[in-house]
C-alpha cells in the first residue's frame, strides 16, 4: 500500500470505471450465446446448401420429363397405350405436373431457408463483432481497476480480512449473474416465435382469399381461367407462409428445448387439372379441402400463439431473476468500494505511514526505533538529578538570570522555615542526667519535636555566566556539628549581604545546638 495514495481520487476513478464496466457485463455471456448461435446457422447452411443441390437436380429431372411428354407425340402414345388409352395419359401428365411443381415449390422454400439463414449469419457476425469490442473494452476497464486496486491492495490481505471476504462475495456474484445471463439469453432468440406466428397470419389470409375465389368459382359467378389462377397463386404464398412459419418454430425449438411441437397446418395444393375438367362438383369438393387447409392452419396458429405466451412468461421471469443478480453484483461492488475505501481511509488518517508484520516475517529484520532521548530547548541548560535528565527552560535574558537579592534589617535576626512537621526525633534511651534510677520507670511524656535552625532552602546558586545559570542540587544532610564544612563553603573571597546573612544563620545554628538538651539523641538519629 502506498502511503501517499489519494482517496478521493481513487474513489472518483473507481466510481467511473465502475459504471463503464457495468454498461458492459452483459458482454461476455451474450458473447459466447453469439458465437454459439453463429456456429449453429452455419451448420444448417450448410446442410440447407447440401440439399439444395439435389432439390435443383430433382425439379430438373422432374421438369425434363414432363418437358418429353408434353412435347414428344411419341411419347404420349406410348404412354396411352401403356397406360390405358386417353384417362391414362392425363393421369400420367397430372402426376408428372404435381411432381415438378413440389420439386419447383421445395426448391423455392429451401433457397429461402437458405437466404434468411445467411442474413441470420450476417447479423449475428457483425453482433459478435460488436460484442467482441466491448468484452475488450471491459476488459480494459477491469485491467485498470486491478492496477488501480493494487496501489493499494494486491493478492491476499490478512491484515484486512473484511476486504478479503467482501472479495469472494463479489466473485460470487460475477458468477450468478453469468449464469442467469446463460439461461437469459437463448429464450431471447426464442422470440422469433413471432416472426412465425405472422408468418401462419399471413397463410390464414391467403387461404381465406383462395376459399373465397373458389366460392365464387364453384357458383359460376366468376369462373373463368384467371380465377382459377388466382386461386393457385393464394395456395402457393399460403403454402410458402406455413413452411416459412414451420421453419422459424423448428429453429425455436433447437435453441430452447422447453418450446413444444406443433403440427403444422396442411394446406391443399393446386390442381391444375380443374382447368381442363372443371365443373361444380370439382369446385365443390376443392372448396371442401380449402375450407379444411384454413382449420387446420387456425389450430397451427393458435399453438403458436400459446407457445409464444409461454415464451414470453419464462423470459420475464429470467429477466426478472437477471435484473436481481446484476442488482446484487452491484451492491457486492459497492460493498468492495466501500471496505476498500475506509480501509484506506483509516491508513490516510493515521498519517499515510503504517507497517504491517506478516506472520511468517523474521523479527530480526524488522528495523527498531531508536531510544527516545529528549533535546532540550533553544534557550535551557541541562540539570544532573541522580540518574534522571530533566531539562528546564530558563530564559536568557540579563534582568531575569540574576539572583535575587535580599536586604535584611540590621536588628533582625534571619528567619528559618519551620521544620517541625517533616523530622521528628525519637525519645531518649536513658533518663537524663540530673535523675535518679528509680525515675526512670516513671512514665514521662515524650519530648517535643525541636526544630534546629536550617540554612535556607533551596539549591545554592553560583553566577557562571550572563546567559545561563548552574544550579547544583545535591544538597547535604542537615547537620547540628557540621558548619564548619559548610561555612568554609559560603566564605567567597569578596562579601556580599547575602553571603553575610549565612554566616551568622551558621554561627546562631551552632550556639543552638550547643545548649541543645538532645544533642546525643539527634546524633545517634542522624
Amino acid at each position: 500500500m502506498h502511503a501517499d495514495s489519494n482517496i478521493t481520487q481513487i474513489a472518483e476513478e473507481h466510481a467511473h470505471l465502475e459504471q463503464t464496466i457495468a454498461r458492459y457485463d452483459h458482454a461476455p455471456a451474450e458473447l459466447r450465446d453469439t458465437t454459439d448461435l453463429l456456429e449453429g446457422l452455419e451448420r444448417d447452411l450448410k446442410v440447407r446448401e447440401t440439399n439444395m443441390e439435389k432439390l435443383i437436380r430433382k425439379r430438373k429431372a422432374e421438369h425434363k420429363d414432363l418437358d418429353k411428354l408434353q412435347r414428344s407425340s411419341t411419347k404420349r402414345f406410348l404412354v396411352r397405350m401403356k397406360h390405358g388409352g386417353k384417362e391414362g395419359l392425363e393421369q400420367k401428365l397430372e402426376k408428372e405436373e404435381r411432381e415438378y411443381i413440389e420439386a419447383a415449390q421445395n426448391e423455392h422454400n429451401e433457397n429461402l431457408a437458405i437466404s434468411e439463414l445467411k442474413e441470420a449469419a450476417e447479423q449475428a457476425r457483425l453482433k459478435k463483432a460488436d460484442l467482441e469490442s466491448q468484452v475488450v473494452i471491459r476488459e480494459e476497464m477491469l485491467q485498470r481497476l486491478n492496477e488501480l486496486y493494487k496501489s493499494a491492495f494486491e493478492g491476499p490481505s490478512p491484515d484486512f480480512p473484511e476486504e478479503d471476504a467482501a472479495e469472494e462475495e463479489l466473485r460470487e456474484a460475477e458468477t450468478h449473474f453469468e449464469n442467469a445471463s446463460l439461461l437469459l439469453m437463448p429464450l431471447l432468440v426464442i422470440l422469433t416465435i413471432k416472426p412465425s406466428a405472422t408468418c401462419a397470419n399471413q397463410a390464414q389470409s391467403a387461404l381465406r382469399s383462395a376459399n373465397s375465389t373458389a366460392s365464387y368459382e364453384a357458383y359460376q359467378f366468376q369462373g373463368s381461367i384467371w380465377a382459377r389462377m388466382d386461386e393457385a397463386d393464394d395456395l402457393i404464398r399460403a403454402q410458402a407462409m406455413a413452411a416459412q412459419a414451420q421453419r422459424l418454430l423448428d429453429r425455436a425449438r433447437r435453441l430452447q428445448p422447453l418450446v413444444n411441437s406443433i403440427e403444422p397446418g396442411k394446406i391443399a395444393s393446386p390442381d391444375f387439372l380443374l382447368s381442363v375438367f372443371d365443373n361444380m362438383y370439382t369446385n365443390l369438393m376443392f372448396q371442401q379441402e380449402i375450407r379444411k387447409s384454413i382449420d387446420s392452419v387456425r389450430n397451427y396458429q393458435e399453438g403458436i400463439s400459446a407457445e409464444c405466451s409461454a415464451s414470453e412468461e419464462r423470459i420475464k421471469n429470467l429477466d426478472r431473476e437477471a435484473e436481481d443478480a446484476r442488482e446484487f453484483l452491484k451492491s457486492r461492488r459497492r460493498q468492495l468500494v466501500a471496505t476498500r475505501r475506509e480501509i484506506l481511509s483509516q491508513i490516510r488518517e493515521d498519517g499515510g505511514v503504517r507497517v504491517f508484520i506478516r506472520p511468517d516475517a523474521d523479527p530480526s529484520g524488522i528495523p527498531q526505533l531508536p531510544a527516545y532521548a529528549p533535546q532540550p530547548e533553544e534557550g535551557s541548560t541541562v540539570l544532573a538529578m541522580g540518574q534522571s535528565i530533566t531539562s528546564i527552560s530558563i530564559p536568557a535574558r540579563e534582568e531575569q538570570c540574576m539572583p535575587p537579592q535580599f536586604s535584611p534589617h540590621a536588628d533582625s535576626s534571619p528567619s528559618f522555615p519551620v521544620i517541625a512537621d517533616t523530622i521528628h526525633f525519637p525519645p531518649p534511651e536513658a533518663p537524663p542526667p540530673s535523675r535518679s534510677g528509680n525515675e526512670s520507670s516513671v512514665n514521662t511524656p515524650a519530648p517535643t519535636s525541636v526544630s534546629p535552625p536550617q540554612l535556607p532552602s533551596g539549591p545554592r546558586i553560583h553566577e557562571i555566566g550572563s546567559d545561563s545559570l548552574s544550579i547544583d542540587t545535591e544538597t547535604e544532610g542537615i547537620r547540628t556539628d557540621g558548619c564548619s564544612a559548610a561555612s568554609g563553603s559560603l566564605e567567597p573571597p569578596d562579601s556580599t549581604p547575602i553571603q553575610s546573612a549565612q554566616n551568622k544563620a551558621c554561627q546562631n545554628e551552632t550556639q543552638f545546638a550547643s545548649n541543645n538538651p538532645y544533642k546525643g539523641a539527634v546524633d545517634s538519629a542522624d
